[in-house]
């Protein structure tokens, strides 16, 4: 049943996670803000549409002062014909993911009136949505997980995806009950060095793998006897799709969502930002890899085009410089796609710079003649980027 025909409810978004996690420049917060807007646009614009009713509580770890905060607080607020209910409060910085989760639970249970909510949906601030809550795979009894983790970690230790929880009142008990449990402490202590022992049966809890992760929140919950088994916890998703050869750190691509990732980075900022121990382990790859990833790297050439008058029969004036956006440098990928959306008529190539925010459209490129340019540009043909996104898209498929 979609959850537009469920009967009327109230649903609390409650976000969790590093706040601003990509720092306080212009690019990391308008990445914040382009992924809470995606939480309003997927999720509480089509609920509201189908007469459900939405607010927010936000657990603000860390952030930019008081005005990223207001405006992180507004971004959930506004709605078209009202103003949306939002929560919002300071908790201690968090040292890894378990302190983190139990820190909005608390605020949740203890200061956000959980019993006027009908179902609550638990979701990090870093996670930019791509479908509509009305396409999740929601049944209106049960506690859902985001998906299954990849295909290997899902036949090793029924991994799950812990990005995105969807729980119904009759549920939060078990939920509240079930995060911060490793069902395997004792093996732990016994055999330290077994990763087993933090994974398998281990939901938000200090000694989870990858920092206190919910990567076996799904085997926890089952174990519930208000959960009743695996099959009774909801996949809302089906699992990401990761090819061979796909480095960690790479964007976490998915036809439903995205995450923040090493690659939005700018090359240059790395070893100052904030998420510099996220990106550690990309020290042994070139910076513009890095940053830009290995298929879009050898799609494009460092440096600018020189300018070169209009082949014959061209409009002249749809050969530009355009500027961009905030949101549209927070990435090479979004950076060179945006550019590349602009190339129209006698246009068959650009120049692209975050630095300087700036997309050249030309009809004219010699590809291996290009002028270096203190601003970091990247120029390609058209050609060679519809190729790169097809590239991407299949990844998806």
């Amino acid at each position: 049943m979609a959850v537009t025909s469920w009967p009327k409810s109230t649903f609390a978004m409650l976000l969790r996670g590093q706040t601003h996690r990509w720092g306080c420049e212009d690019w990391g917060l308008a990445l914040q803000l382009e992924s809470a807007r995606s939480h309003v646009e997927h999720i509480a614009q089509p609920l509201e549409a189908a007469g459900h009713r939405v607010r927010a509580v936000l657990t603000l770890d860390r952030g930019c002062g008081n005005s990223s905060y207001l405006s992180l607080a507004e971004e959930y607020a506004r709605a078209a014909t009202h103003r949306r209910p939002v929560l919002a409060q300071l908790v201690p910085p968090s040292r890894h993911q378990a302190e983190n989760v139990r820190a909005a639970l608390d605020l949740y249970l203890q200061k956000g009136s959980p019993e006027r909510d009908d179902y609550m949906i638990l979701l990090r601030y870093d996670l930019t949505l791509l479908a509509s809550i009305t396409r999740w795979a929601l049944h209106p009894a049960r506690v859902h997980v985001a998906s299954r983790c990849e295909p290997w970690a899902w036949r090793t230790y029924n991994c799950s995806n812990d990005l995105l929880f969807v729980v119904p009142r009759a549920l939060l008990g078990a939920f509240n009950a079930s995060v911060g449990v490793n069902l395997d402490a004792a093996k732990h202590a016994a055999q330290p060095k077994a990763w087993q022992h933090r994974a398998f049966r281990c939901c938000f809890h200090a000694q989870c793998i990858v920092h206190g992760s919910g990567h076996g929140c799904l085997n926890v919950l089952a174990r519930h006897p208000a959960v009743g088994g695996v099959h009774s916890v909801g996949l809302l998703f089906r699992p990401p799709h990761t090819p061979a050869g796909l480095r960690v750190g790479d964007v976490l691509v998915h036809p439903a969502y995205r995450v923040a990732s090493c690659r939005q980075l700018p090359a240059d900022r790395k070893a100052a930002h904030r998420s510099r121990a996220v990106c550690a382990f990309l020290s042994n790859v070139s910076l513009v890899e890095a940053a830009l990833g290995v298929r879009l790297a050898r799609a494009t050439v460092g440096g600018v085009c020189a300018a070169r008058p209009a082949a014959a029969g061209c409009d002249a004036a749809a050969l530009r410089s355009a500027a961009l956006s905030a949101a549209e440098t927070a990435s090479w990928e979004r950076a060179v796609s945006s550019c590349a959306r602009r190339c129209r008529g006698c246009c068959r190539f650009v120049s692209v710079s975050l630095r300087a925010r700036e997309c050249r459209l030309l009809a004219h490129c010699d590809l291996s003649r290009v002028h270096d340019a203190s601003d970091g540009y990247r120029s390609a043909s058209v050609e060679s980027v519809n190729e790169w996104a097809r590239a991407l898209t299949a990844r998806v498929e």
